[in-house]
């Protein structure tokens, strides 16, 4: 397993022993487990989640989600889930008898575990929770808020290519927001109809522009910072920002109160957690299939998946998702 023994220390590879199933919870054996921008807050003690998620006592292993074969059943847990390939999601039904997700071996509350279609290429549902049920579940949100038409900054990351992969999907207008014309050209080649370079001059008449055509009125920013009062400068009337992350790691100045009052605006904050249909088991797996589904017919949502390592070569894999 990849654990912390010394929290003032990176993670390490150690030993522990296999855990044993006990009531409502299953053993899997994990095939893989991804490295995502939330697992920072595992290892370098600067977000927010890691107050809420660092792994304590016994439950020290690191690792947000994955996907693997089941191979043992406690009592009480459904029969279809043996020996079936399920991808998981560690923090859905948190229990202290938990233990995953870098790691062999997984013990988890069945309800974090959903059943994959017997098809599924298991390199690629090891990531379906923290970047598609993110992606899905902000959709849902807009659509069921009354939105026709969404804007995501990042457009390049590996979420808004899934966003994109399901907007496409739907029939749903999408802006993606990028640095780079390289990111925008593959972006168009990819499908995408809307991409704009922040970088280039005359970005903020043209997004504002753009935004009053097609009615955009929800935006998604993993991003923050100044970037955002800049922004929500550009959105039409009753406009509701998002913000699901904090990658620049700075606070928004520059936020004008009487922009936002007059224009009818919003700003959240969103996890995944808050997804309308996190808690319910049934409307849960019917997104989880779906976006399996299109994993496997859609090639935008394939993960971009940049280097594969066993789990005694951790350190690797930091130093790598860290570049």
């Amino acid at each position: 397993v990849v654990a912390y023994m010394d929290k003032s220390k990176e993670p390490e590879c150690v030993e522990m022993e296999i855990p044993k199933a006990c009531s409502d919870h299953l053993i899997i054996k994990v095939h893989a487990s991804p490295i995502n921008p939330s697992d920072g807050g595992f290892y370098n003690g600067k977000t927010y989640f890691t107050k809420l998620y660092t792994p304590t006592g016994n439950q020290q292993v690191c690792g947000y989600e994955g996907c693997g074969t089941v191979v043992e059943i406690g009592e009480g847990v459904p029969e279809k889930f043996k020996g079936k390939n399920v991808a998981f999601y560690r923090y859905r039904n948190w229990t202290q008898e938990s233990v995953g997700c870098w790691s062999q071996f997984a013990k988890l509350h069945y309800r974090n575990c959903f059943i994959l279609p017997e098809e599924a290429n298991l390199d690629l549902m090891c990531n379906l929770f923290v970047n598609p049920v993110t992606a899905y579940g902000m959709l849902d949100m807009a659509l069921k808020e009354g939105h026709k038409a969404l804007v995501i900054n990042a457009g390049f990351s590996n979420l808004s290519k899934f966003l994109l992969g399901i907007c496409l999907d739907k029939g749903i207008d999408l802006v993606l927001l990028v640095r780079k014309d390289e990111q925008l050209e593959k972006l168009k080649e990819m499908g995408a109809k809307y991409v704009l370079n922040q970088t280039k001059e005359g970005f903020d008449a043209e997004l504002t522009d753009l935004c009053k055509e097609l009615n955009a009125t929800f935006v998604m920013d993993p991003i923050g910072g100044d970037f955002c009062s800049r922004l929500l400068k550009c959105l039409p009337f009753g406009s509701h920002y998002v913000l699901f992350s904090s990658m620049s790691g700075s606070k928004i100045d520059g936020l004008e109160p009487l922009l936002l009052m007059p224009k009818k605006m919003t700003i959240s904050g969103y996890f995944i957690h808050y997804a309308n249909f996190w808690e319910d088991d049934d409307a849960m797996n019917e997104v989880v299939q779906y976006l399996a589904k299109l994993s496997l017919e859609q090639p935008l949502c394939k993960p971009d998946i940049t280097q594969k390592v066993s789990l005694n070569k951790v350190g690797e894999a930091i130093l790598t998702f860290k570049s």
